[in-house]
């Protein structure tokens, strides 16, 4: 079997999935909604669910909860990307799953991703009979129903009570040349969410799109409009950078935090989905956001004084509480920012930098995107919660090489002339960045007011002038820290392999650092 047939049989194995007939077909939300709320597994609280009309549920429908068990983020290590005639294991155990699954029921859905008719994909999801909680949230999070003439079709087999002891912790294999994928023995909705949006960031590609996992901001002050985009993974600040207004700024349209793309050459941002799958960690019973919610997972519930079900949010239960948000939580939401791009922050909880350092190197710029360092959070099913890790572009769900996405970045710095910050929201000098400063940097930078000196002797970053943040590049202890988030970086590349190669340019912006320290 040559590596093309190997995706023509992944996407023929997929897609036959669907028409066999235990398979039943469910495309009305309400209709989603009321088998969800008869489920085993739900609990249908007393919180009401706003804006039912404009969101095809019930005039009287409620949140529900839906809990997993212990797993409660993301497993990186089940994900397998179909590259070739390797892959052939992941494609007999999916067809020998699949079999297996003839005497149960199924539920089939149609979805579309993508708010923009420049790019839409049409998608179809299929989950077994007691996993109904998961298909609701599918069709809350993405728009119900097909578009016509989409740019591609996507298909996704899940099942989470599939089991093998190869595979101890589930499996979701993803082809990237096919644009189908399965998620198999894992429950939690994440998986779900971002294996679709994996397949269309993927997709987004071929188009002339650059995939991103991010916020992204339309800002108008006085004459001047602007259209920024900030990157880093849960609990980074993203969402809460890309939700805020600088107090200079006329006029603020808020995209999306977590999923949009880049026209290559128009520099338009385009989001894929219309809700927001966010943390309830923040998010006590009184919190005004609890009006957007439709869907929880992961937390507790309990009994107020008038008898009514209600949330036990704030991570009681367990890490990385999760819920629905309609598009409505936001009053200044749109689908499509025309305004071209005009800046790029990376977000980075990395005590070597102050709050905010501007990069005029586009090379560099662009591999500080490709090593972007984070403290993983509880968002992911791992033993490296609260550890620097480099986490490329903030994306974990990339299914294609890593230089594809630095070439197309350095190309926004260099040929677009994007200009790129890096944003420590975390420690610096043993004091905590807090939201205040990072939005003054912003505002700064906005207005075209701040100040920004040499970051040592680098010739490619400059830091902004902000009180009680001033580097002391005199210092031999805060050198060393310098040093050692570059060697980190200069540790990636050199032990790179063909997925996450990049060219010797890459290498170079990071060694002249080290070598001007």
């Amino acid at each position: 079997m040559n590596p093309l047939s190997i995706h023509q049989s992944f996407r023929t194995t997929i897609e036959t999935a669907f028409y066999h007939n235990h398979v039943k077909c469910l495309n009305s939300r309400s209709d989603i909604y009321d088998l969800a709320c008869q489920d085993p597994a739900s609990i249908v609280t007393d919180i009401p669910v706003h804006h039912t009309q404009e969101l095809g549920l019930p005039k009287n429908a409620k949140v529900l909860v839906d809990n997993n068990g212990s797993i409660v983020g993301r497993t990186a290590s089940a994900r397998v990307i179909v590259t070739g005639n390797k892959n052939m294991q992941e494609l007999k155990v999916l067809q020998d799953c699949i079999r297996a699954n003839h005497e149960r029921t199924f539920y089939k859905t149609d979805i579309h991703i993508g708010l923009n008719e420049n790019f839409e994909v049409n998608a179809h999801v299929m989950v077994p009979d007691n996993q109904i909680n998961n298909l609701y949230n599918t069709v809350i999070n993405f728009e119900s129903g097909l578009i016509e003439n989409p740019k591609e079709t996507l298909y996704l087999y899940v099942d989470a009570n599939w089991r093998d002891p190869n595979y101890p912790h589930g499996l979701v294999v993803l082809d990237p040349e096919s644009h189908v994928g399965a998620v198999l023995g894992l429950n939690y909705f994440g998986e779900i969410k971002k294996a679709l949006l994996s397949l269309t960031w993927n997709a987004s590609k071929l188009y002339g799109y650059i995939p991103c996992h991010g916020g992204v901001k339309y800002l108008r002050h006085k004459n001047r409009e602007e259209t920024i985009g900030v990157f880093g993974l849960s609990g980074s600040g993203k969402s809460t950078i890309t939700f805020s207004k600088p107090k200079h700024a006329d006029d603020v349209q808020v995209l999306h935090d977590d999923a949009f793309i880049i026209h290559e050459e128009n520099l338009s941002t385009i989001a894929l989905e219309p809700s927001y799958f966010d943390k309830t960690a923040d998010y006590a019973m009184d919190h005004p956001d609890i009006a957007s919610f439709i869907s929880v997972q992961n937390n507790g519930v309990t009994k107020d004084k008038d008898g009514n079900l209600v949330l036990v949010t704030e991570d009681i239960r367990n890490g990385n509480g999760r819920c629905i948000k309609s598009r409505y939580a936001r009053e200044n939401r749109v689908d499509y920012i025309e305004t071209p791009l005009t800046r790029i922050f990376w977000i980075m909880r990395d005590d070597a930098f102050p709050p905010c350092i501007q990069i005029t190197d586009p090379a560099l710029a662009a591999v500080m995107g490709a090593t972007l360092t984070t403290t993983r959070s509880n968002a992911e099913n791992t033993k490296e919660v609260g550890k620097l890790v480099i986490e490329p572009y903030a994306n974990p769900f990339r299914i294609y090489p890593l230089v594809e996405d630095y070439q197309q970045f350095k190309n926004l710095f260099s040929k677009q002339n994007v200009k790129c910050y890096v944003l420590n929201t975390g420690y610096f000098d043993g004091k905590k960045v807090t939201p205040e400063t990072t939005f003054d940097a912003i505002d700064q930078i906005l207005t075209e007011t701040g100040e920004f000196e040499p970051f040592g002797s680098t010739k490619t970053m400059k830091y902004l002038v902000q009180e009680n943040f001033k580097p002391d590049i005199n210092s031999q202890s805060y050198l060393e820290k310098i040093k050692k988030t570059f060697e980190l970086r200069h540790n990636f590349l050199a032990d790179a392999n063909a997925w996450t190669w990049l060219p010797q340019e890459a290498h170079e912006s990071i060694k002249a650092i080290l070598s001007g320290l």
